[in-house]
């Protein structure tokens, strides 16, 4: 979650992390979930040079995949930052081994601008669509980081749009989803540049097992294809690049 988020909207994901100590789609119970996470962080690792880079992980949730990024990359600091206070408190907790190069606060990306903070790179992984203002936080990122990563579910995914309207989870967490042309149009208006959009992923997080594996054998073809994959797949990873004030 992140910074423009209130009390109400992060109230579900508490309730996750007291009921099972962890989010319902990272706490490695379900195969579909684990599977399209590890492709979530193979495109966001993938989006940029993390070595000896000063990253930001901007509605860290609870820390699941900002210690993924440590982890994973060569960056020189990573920071998770998260308006929960529980499950930043339980990040700090889970992942204290991994720092100094890991850290964890309770806070938002205004704090951060306010404190005169600078980045080399802020992740937004699934956090736009759950920020009352989209707009301005997209603002705030570009001054926070030279370069912004943000992953999205696809607002042209006729299933995704379906699947937000019927689901109890997604109506209880707040779950939405924008075209990418809006959002790469927000991006351009808050001043980003060098705007790169990749659709990808057939793997819904809480589907049947056989769907989860069909859909990942058929996502090397569906990504080649242009059409297909800007209406078939369910997210897509935007790369920008940010005028830190």
């Amino acid at each position: 979650m992140s910074s423009g988020e209130t009390a109400s909207s992060h109230a579900p994901f508490d309730r996750d992390i007291r009921h099972g100590g962890a989010y319902r789609y990272t706490d490695g119970t379900r195969f579909s979930a684990r599977i399209a996470n590890e492709r979530y962080s193979d495109m966001i690792l993938s989006a940029a040079d993390f070595t000896g880079k000063n990253v930001v992980d901007i509605g860290a949730g609870d820390g699941t995949y900002t210690a993924e990024i440590a982890r994973r990359s060569s960056a020189a600091t990573v920071l998770g930052i998260e308006p929960s206070p529980e499950a930043a408190a339980r990040a700090g907790v889970r992942y204290a081994a991994e720092a100094p190069r890991l850290q964890f606060r309770h806070g938002i990306s205004g704090d951060l601008l306010r404190e005169v903070r600078r980045f080399d790179i802020a992740v937004y992984r699934g956090v736009i669509h759950h920020v009352p203002d989209a707009r301005a936080e997209l603002r705030s990122a570009l001054r926070l980081a030279s370069t912004v990563i943000i992953l999205e579910p696809n607002g042209l995914n006729l299933l995704m749009k379906t699947v937000e309207r019927l689901s109890r989870y997604h109506r209880e967490h707040g779950e939405r989803s924008y075209r990418p042309s809006t959002l790469a149009r927000w991006v351009r208006e808050a001043g980003g540049t060098d705007i790169r959009v990749r659709p990808f992923g057939l793997v819904p997080y809480f589907c049947p097992d056989w769907v989860a594996r069909t859909g990942r054998l058929l996502e090397p073809l569906v990504e080649q294809i242009p059409l297909a994959r800007l209406a078939a797949c369910g997210q897509y990873l935007m790369v920008a690049q940010g005028r830190p004030a």
